[in-house]
Protein backbone atom coordinates (compact mmCIF):
# COMPACT_ATOMS: atom_id res chain seq x y z
CA UNK A 1 0.00 0.00 0.00
CA UNK A 2 1.25 3.31 -0.78
CA UNK A 3 2.01 5.91 1.86
CA UNK A 4 -0.33 8.49 0.55
CA UNK A 5 -3.11 6.11 0.92
CA UNK A 6 -2.57 5.16 4.85
CA UNK A 7 -2.27 8.92 5.37
CA UNK A 8 -5.40 9.42 3.83
CA UNK A 9 -6.99 7.13 5.98
CA UNK A 10 -5.30 8.55 8.87
CA UNK A 11 -6.34 11.93 7.91
CA UNK A 12 -10.32 10.75 7.13
CA UNK A 13 -10.22 8.61 10.71
CA UNK A 14 -8.74 11.55 12.56
CA UNK A 15 -11.65 13.98 11.72
CA UNK A 16 -13.83 12.06 12.35
CA UNK A 17 -13.13 10.37 15.65
CA UNK A 18 -14.99 13.16 18.11
CA UNK A 19 -18.68 12.31 15.89
CA UNK A 20 -20.88 9.93 18.56
CA UNK A 21 -23.52 9.42 16.51
CA UNK A 22 -25.23 6.01 15.03
CA UNK A 23 -26.91 6.30 11.64
CA UNK A 24 -29.14 3.22 10.78
CA UNK A 25 -28.36 0.57 8.12
CA UNK A 26 -30.82 -0.13 6.31
CA UNK A 27 -29.30 -2.08 3.37
CA UNK A 28 -26.34 -5.47 2.90
CA UNK A 29 -24.02 -4.93 5.86
CA UNK A 30 -20.42 -6.57 4.51
CA UNK A 31 -16.95 -6.17 5.95
CA UNK A 32 -17.48 -4.15 8.66
CA UNK A 33 -16.34 -4.21 11.80
CA UNK A 34 -19.54 -5.64 14.06
CA UNK A 35 -19.87 -4.74 18.13
CA UNK A 36 -22.54 -6.96 18.98
CA UNK A 37 -23.79 -7.27 22.66
CA UNK A 38 -23.97 -11.23 23.58
CA UNK A 39 -27.72 -11.29 24.47
CA UNK A 40 -27.78 -10.58 20.25
CA UNK A 41 -25.60 -12.47 19.36
CA UNK A 42 -27.58 -15.96 21.40
CA UNK A 43 -30.72 -14.43 19.14
CA UNK A 44 -29.14 -14.29 16.11
CA UNK A 45 -26.20 -16.41 15.57
CA UNK A 46 -23.61 -16.30 12.70
CA UNK A 47 -24.31 -19.21 10.30
CA UNK A 48 -21.76 -22.00 10.21
CA UNK A 49 -23.07 -22.79 7.02
CA UNK A 50 -21.92 -20.64 3.69
CA UNK A 51 -24.35 -18.23 2.81
CA UNK A 52 -24.18 -16.21 -0.58
CA UNK A 53 -26.02 -12.81 -1.16
CA UNK A 54 -27.05 -14.77 -4.46
CA UNK A 55 -27.62 -17.99 -5.90
CA UNK A 56 -24.00 -19.48 -7.36
CA UNK A 57 -21.89 -16.20 -6.49
CA UNK A 58 -18.94 -17.59 -4.96
CA UNK A 59 -17.54 -14.05 -4.13
CA UNK A 60 -19.57 -12.75 -1.55
CA UNK A 61 -20.15 -14.78 1.50
CA UNK A 62 -23.51 -13.67 2.86
CA UNK A 63 -22.80 -14.41 6.34
CA UNK A 64 -22.77 -10.74 7.68
CA UNK A 65 -25.90 -9.65 5.42
CA UNK A 66 -27.39 -13.42 7.10
CA UNK A 67 -26.65 -12.10 10.07
CA UNK A 68 -27.88 -8.40 10.10
CA UNK A 69 -31.16 -9.43 8.06
CA UNK A 70 -32.02 -11.96 11.27
CA UNK A 71 -31.19 -9.34 14.18
CA UNK A 72 -34.08 -7.12 11.72
CA UNK A 73 -36.29 -9.73 11.47
CA UNK A 74 -36.66 -9.38 15.42
CA UNK A 75 -37.05 -5.83 15.44
CA UNK A 76 -33.26 -4.71 16.04
CA UNK A 77 -31.81 -1.89 14.30
CA UNK A 78 -28.50 -2.46 12.36
CA UNK A 79 -26.27 0.79 13.35
CA UNK A 80 -23.02 2.26 12.20
CA UNK A 81 -21.04 4.30 14.68
CA UNK A 82 -19.97 7.53 12.42
CA UNK A 83 -17.09 8.16 14.50
CA UNK A 84 -15.14 4.70 13.91
CA UNK A 85 -13.32 4.01 10.95
CA UNK A 86 -11.11 0.11 11.07
CA UNK A 87 -9.04 -0.33 8.38
CA UNK A 88 -8.36 -3.62 7.56
CA UNK A 89 -5.70 -4.96 5.44
CA UNK A 90 -5.40 -8.83 5.67
CA UNK A 91 -6.68 -9.29 1.85
CA UNK A 92 -3.88 -7.08 0.61
CA UNK A 93 -1.16 -9.57 1.55
CA UNK A 94 -3.70 -12.61 0.85
CA UNK A 95 -5.17 -11.87 -1.78
CA UNK A 96 -9.33 -11.03 -2.54
CA UNK A 97 -10.02 -14.75 -2.68
CA UNK A 98 -8.83 -15.27 0.88
CA UNK A 99 -11.73 -16.33 3.13
CA UNK A 100 -10.00 -18.88 5.71
CA UNK A 101 -10.08 -16.21 8.75
CA UNK A 102 -14.39 -16.35 8.08
CA UNK A 103 -15.14 -19.81 7.43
Amino acid sequence: MQSTVMSECMRFAMSIKEDRTVSEIKGPVSGFLMVIPKSIWLKCRFTEEKVHNQPGDSKILGIDNHFTNSARKIGIPVLRMNGLFCYHGYRLLNGISYKTHLL
